[in-house]
Order: C-alpha cells, then structure tokens, then sequence
C-alpha cells in the first residue's frame, strides 16, 4: 500500500472508470488506500464518501486523509447493512497479519469485538455516484440489500466487489449469494472478474458458486 502496488488490476480498473466530478463510495474503507486514490481522481470537484465502522482502521483513515490535506471526502463510522440498529464487529487478534479482516462475522475466536452502528446506504449518502467499490467481509448480501435505492436507477452505478467464499461462509451465505441479491434490485447488470484484463462471465451465478477468491467489475452496459 505504502508503495502504490496493492491490488494493482482493480486500482487500474477504480482509475479508468472515475473522472474529475464523479461521485465515488468505498464500502469498507480500511485504512483509506483506494479512498485516497479516488479522491484524487475525481478531483476537488468530485466527492467520496468513505464507510469505515471498525474504530482502529477507522482512525488510521482518518489520520491519512489529514496528513494527505484530504478535503473531498466524509468519512462514516457505520457498518453497512439491510436495516438501521447496532451489531458487533471484530478486529483481528494482534497474531494476524491482515487488519483488512474486521468482520461483523468473528474471523477467529480471539477476535477482539467493538459495537458498532448499522446503517443502510441509501439512507446514508445521496446523489448518483459513478462507482461503488464493496468489501464487508461477508456482510455483501446485506449492504446490496440496503442500497436498493441507489441501484435501481435508469444509470446504476459500476461496482466493484470482492467475492470471497470463505467470508461468505462464516456469515452463512452461499458464495454467490451477493450476486444473486444484486441482480434482484437490478438485473442489467453483467460480470466481469479483474485480473490482468477482464474476463466476463457469461453464467455469473454458477461460476462464483465455485469460483475462490476474486474481485468483480459489475456494469450495466445499456
């Protein structure tokens, strides 16, 4: 992250569909790596809202954003679900290497739990954003759900999603469980997963029903 080459195919993909204006939203924000990068590509004209409800990530975002003189993005210290209350996240143990692994479904059973907010997104944020980038560590179903609003428009936002069947797993969601709730609210929308180029899938159901980890492009081509 430090060096600008974490995740490097999807970051090319978050840069070639976001322009100077654009509305952009990181649905799990972490530490704000891919919020620092869109909030330069959409510029001082453009805005991002950055949801981030684990408090130790939370603040390392916060301090980023100050110490880059961020000033384009608000930053929400909610999880992101189907319905407004509260829930307890968890943060993993000091033994892990990864703290992109807070989870409202316990990674571990020495995760150290925090209670958070739950909030919707179409009650959270307005406007028509160009780009929603989604990763909740299992909680997918839930915050498409809660955005329903936001998605059934005439010009949907392209998301980027992480499909991760081990999360999806411990939240007891079928791997492509995320999918089939999104093409539910909007059916237009067609898959593609990120690698080195995009490589679209003509049965997107039954191939995240067996696919492993993997980020996803999804747009609505017309």
């Amino acid at each position: 992250m430090a060096y600008g080459l974490y995740e490097l195919d999807s970051m090319r993909i978050i840069r070639s569909l976001l322009k100077p204006g654009d509305h952009f939203i990181d649905c799990g924000a972490n530490v704000g790596y891919i919020t620092l990068l869109a909030s330069k590509a959409v510029g001082s004209t453009g805005r991002v809202d950055s949801v981030e409800p684990e408090p130790h990530n939370r603040g390392r975002l916060v301090e980023h954003l100050a110490a880059n003189n961020v000033t384009n993005v608000t930053v929400h210290d909610v999880a992101l679900g189907d319905a407004v209350g509260t829930a307890q996240i968890f943060f993993p143990p000091p033994s892990s290497n990864n703290h992109g692994t807070s989870s409202l479904y316990a990674p571990t059973p020495d995760a150290t739990p925090s209670e958070v907010r739950v909030a919707r997104l179409d009650d959270l944020v307005s406007g028509s954003p160009a780009l929603i980038k989604i990763d909740v560590e299992g909680a997918e179903p839930l915050a498409i759900d809660g955005m329903s609003k936001l998605l059934s428009v005439p010009k949907p936002p392209a998301i980027v999603i992480e499909h991760n069947p081990v999360t999806a797993k411990r939240a007891g969601f079928a791997p492509e469980e995320w999918l089939r709730r999104l093409l539910a609210i909007q059916p237009r929308y067609e898959a593609w997963t990120i690698g080195w180029r995009l490589k679209r899938l003509r049965e997107p159901l039954a191939q995240l029903a067996c696919a492993d980890q993997v980020n996803v492009l999804l747009r609505v081509l017309s």
